[in-house]
């Protein structure tokens, strides 16, 4: 299996981070927080740093292994398939949720009158080749479209700076500190508390004792470029515009800036495909590294399709419609999945430690 290094995984981190959320939580966090989002999303990242470093240090003991390796090995042989089990859950279900978000926004944005299985099929081919050539095939991937695809955002951040109006920041603290509270909690359980899934991916990496250095760069970078995407929302939308749109990210891409300028929504589209990409491939890699370790198959590989075709199902037939996944979004899912991103790592690591 070839190697991730360094490099590679820094790009993963961030373009996992960043992935739906770069489209979502900018809508999600202003509906909670109003003109506290802000707050709310760096209290999130910073809560987010917790799990991350409980999968390093595990990583760390047990090199080499999966999560649902060690996690029989710290649990024993039951309890530990048990989180096995849940472990594929949440990845499977996250995956899902990738391919419904990239869906609804492909049809409602762009092309409402084709075939929602055509835009399923689409999206998911190139992470089916890459992922059958490998994980150091991914990671070179990644390495190469990551740096291209921040600089467009930075530039059509910088682009519409002049139409920014730093009133809409105003008052602070108006909507109490329970609804900042409540919005970081919904931003750690996405998307930063399913950062998680990076355990799967770490066994492959080359460059261990660089670990946790470069995933915290990464986790920086991610905040820093999630911020500069909900200022560039509220300054030029607004709070209520925010809150009244879907895709509120969207909107400000679409005016014309400087008389000339427009256009800039079809960068906001290659922004979302690239980390969608980037999120969708690693939670696939997920499901398969671990149901693969789950019943004893010495590779992924494949796996790879019939999971695939899983994935598509259950996207198809998980909502309805967009009202109901944005409230699922904003109310149940931090309920359920904080649990997984936060307990399951800490009690590992606390009986490893134990043990050892």
């Amino acid at each position: 299996m070839t190697a991730l290094n360094s490099r590679q995984l820094f790009w993963i981190i961030v373009g996992f981070i960043l992935g739906s959320a770069i489209l979502l939580i900018t809508g999600i966090l202003v509906s909670t927080a109003s003109q506290d989002a802000w707050l709310s999303l760096i209290i999130g990242a910073f809560l987010g740093i917790i799990p991350l470093l409980l999968v390093t240090k595990l990583s760390c003991l047990y090199p080499g292994k999966s999560l649902v390796q060690y996690s029989q090995l710290i649990l024993g042989k039951f309890a530990g398939k048990i989180v096995g089990i849940i472990w594929c859950w949440f990845a499977l279900h996250l995956g899902v949720l990738v391919l419904r978000n990239f869906a609804d926004f492909i049809m409602i944005s762009m092309l409402p009158r084709t075939p929602e299985i055509v835009i399923y099929i689409t999206f998911i081919i190139p992470v089916i080749l890459v992922l059958f050539a490998g994980i150091g095939v991914f990671g070179n991937v990644v390495q190469i479209i990551s740096p291209v695809v921040l600089s467009l955002f930075i530039m059509v951040t910088v682009i519409m700076m002049p139409q920014f109006d730093f009133g809409y920041l105003q008052p602070v603290l108006q909507q109490g500190i329970h609804n900042i509270i409540w919005g970081s909690m919904q931003v750690f359980a996405f998307p930063f508390g399913e950062m998680v899934l990076i355990a799967s991916i770490l066994p492959s990496l080359k460059d261990k004792e660089k670990c946790t250095q470069v995933l915290l760069k990464g986790l920086l970078v991610a905040t820093i470029l999630l911020l500069l995407g909900l200022f560039r929302t509220v300054l030029v939308l607004g709070v209520e515009d925010t809150q009244r749109l879907i895709y509120p990210v969207m909107e400000p891409a679409k005016i014309e800036i400087f008389g000339f300028i427009r256009g800039l929504e079809v960068i906001i589209i290659i922004n979302w495909y690239s980390f969608g990409f980037i999120k969708f491939a690693v939670c696939l890699y997920a499901f398969c590294r671990g149901f693969s370790n789950l019943t004893g198959c010495h590779s992924y590989k494949p796996i790879i399709i019939p999971a695939s075709i899983v994935m598509i199902s259950l996207a198809i037939i998980s909502f309805n419609n967009i009202a109901e996944q944005f409230n699922y979004a904003l109310t149940f899912w931090p309920i359920f999945t904080i649990p997984i991103q936060l307990f399951i790592p800490a009690i590992l690591l606390a009986v490893a430690k134990l043990k050892k």
